[in-house]
């Protein structure tokens, strides 16, 4: 995941967020041609004003050469070094050193030792250009400036080997996600770096303030109203392209997934004040079109307005308070009068993990991690099958039933994307920052008189790669299962939220090693939990 910010354009009639402040505008076309990510600057002074103001009259992209507009690098004959335009990744007017010379800068960088490979864990380098556009072009590392960044903390394994610090970034104002547990014990790290060469885990969701988690908080507790992607129309099989190339971004620039799921919830969130299917089509169109300016601040604005309308439409009142009428006679009848509310429930039932006995680690030598692969014909049934509730940001399955199969060789575009998604989380240690947002889940309490269950919601497209890969690899826990079978009777009180997660994966990764790299980069971290109505997440 890339430490950058993806601005608002400066066409947009909202100013930006203040954790916009020193950004610009990312453009994509619809193809999926990448674009250079933001990145810090390069050394105090500019060596022209190119961009300063992100006003297109001070010549953006370093390609004018007039004297009021143009560019002074390019008006002396000089190429640009580190202007803004150069951050931007947008500047026509800069040399590029040739591969070679990079690799010599490289070695002649003091301190430069190797980075340490943990023998089973794929590097994200290893990947970084497999299934990508031929334009693409990786983020640089924000300390050297020279090696692409292979990491989600925006450096190069090089900087990072020789103590380089990540840019610094506040803390959020918001809380964007619940705090992380206390510390692993010695022998839980030992493990866990071990079996998947990381001991990085129990991280929280959002530890970097950047504006796609902050659009994503403002966004994750509504109503999710999507529109039902038109059938036989333009409009649709445009929408799916532009998230084909989103997912594709989010997985070879290591963008966050964040992008992947805003890109449709904006898109295709219902306006009251829209009913009639032309006038779909019409903001359908202007939508995207506002997506691929950069315009996101703007997309998200309308989206919180046609969810405030949402909630102004009136409903049949016996509908909307017979269910509250009906809990609360039922609590006065027993006498619960000072009662929790229900976020209080649910935080109980999600206890901070505690560290494993160590005898609930299987002793085993672990086999080898094996190359999988997914493609778009496991994501097909698993398509079909996908079923009901919404996730806090992508709408409801029917959604994305309807953008992966019915709009033919597009749909199987975006098909592909999702199966190299999945292979890729299925093969590579992934930073949790660019898992967070698909791993997020709408917090529901299902009431089980008189007891609250705690249902989680997740993304259909995180649903729909994980039944993927069941499909696919379960065979192989019914091996290593067998046909013993028994029934305990015990109590087993919120069995799931209380079971230790590094003994579930280390074990995993012992008797179920095609998908042990899959269960631990999606149970790596806390999964957000949005509940309606309440922007801090559980």
């Amino acid at each position: 995941m890339s430490t950058d910010l993806t601005p608002v354009s400066a066409k947009s009639a909202h100013p930006p967020p203040p954790s916009q402040n020193g950004s610009a505008v990312l453009r994509d076309d619809v193809a999926g041609a990448a674009s250079r990510p933001l990145l810090p600057a390069a050394g105090p002074e500019r060596c022209c004003p190119c961009n300063k103001d992100r006003n297109e009259a001070t010549g953006s992209r370093c390609k004018r050469s007039g004297e009021k507009k143009g560019c002074p690098c390019r008006a002396k004959g000089k190429k640009c070094i580190n202007c803004n335009s150069c951050d931007l990744g947008i500047c026509e007017n800069r040399d590029f050193a040739p591969a070679d010379e990079q690799t010599d800068d490289a070695e002649r960088d003091e301190g430069s030792d190797p980075p340490s490979m943990h023998p089973r864990v794929i590097h994200s380098d290893e990947f970084s250009g497999q299934g990508g556009s031929e334009s693409y072009a990786p983020a640089q590392c924000a300390s050297c400036h020279v090696r692409a960044a292979s990491t989600s903390k925006g450096l190069c394994y090089a900087c990072l080997s020789s103590g380089a610090t990540p840019p610094h970034r506040p803390p959020p104002a918001v809380p964007l996600a619940s705090p992380a547990s206390p510390p692993l014990s010695s022998l839980v790290q030992e493990k866990l770096f071990e079996a998947y060469g990381t001991d990085e885990f129990h991280q929280r969701s959002g530890l970097r303030n950047t504006d796609w988690q902050c659009w994503r908080s403002r966004l994750a507790p509504f109503r999710g109203c999507l529109w039902d992607p038109p059938d036989k129309a333009a409009e649709s099989k445009r929408l799916a392209l532009l998230l084909a190339a989103e997912a594709r971004r989010c997985r070879v620039e290591q963008q966050p997934s964040e992008r992947f799921l805003i890109c449709a919830n904006t898109v295709l969130y219902r306006a009251p004040d829209v009913t009639a299917q032309e006038d779909i089509y019409k903001t359908m169109e202007r939508r995207m079109d506002q997506w691929e300016e950069g315009d996101i601040e703007q997309l998200v604005q309308e989206t919180e307005r046609n969810d405030a309308l949402l909630a102004t439409i009136p409903v049949d009142e016996k509908d909307a308070n017979a269910a509250t009428l009906r809990q609360f006679r039922r609590l006065i009848e027993k006498g619960e009068i000072h009662g929790r509310t229900v976020r209080e429930v649910l935080e109980s039932k999600h206890p901070a993990q505690r560290d494993p006995d160590p005898s609930c680690f299987i002793d085993q030598p672990l086999p080898p991690l094996t190359h999988v692969e997914i493609t778009a014909n496991h994501i097909e049934p698993a398509a079909r099958a996908t079923k009901r509730g919404a996730g806090p940001l992508g709408g409801e399955s029917l959604v994305w039933r309807s953008l992966l199969l019915k709009f033919g060789p597009v749909s199987a575009e975006l098909r592909s994307e999702l199966a190299a998604q999945t292979t890729f989380l299925a093969n590579e240690i992934v930073p949790w920052e660019q898992v967070q947002a698909v791993r997020s889940c709408r917090l529901i309490g299902l009431d089980k008189q008189p007891r609250v269950r705690p249902i989680g919601i997740g993304e259909v497209p995180m649903r729909m790669m994980a039944k993927a890969m069941y499909w696919v690899f379960g065979v192989d826990v019914e091996i290593a299962c067998g046909e013993v079978e028994c029934v305990l009777l015990v109590d087993a009180t919120n069995a799931f939220n209380s079971t230790s997660r590094p003994a579930a994966l280390w074990n995993a990764c012992v008797l179920w090693p095609r998908c042990s790299r899959f269960l631990f980069n999606t149970y790596r971290g806390h999964a957000a939990l949005y509940m309606s109505g309440q922007s801090a997440p559980l």
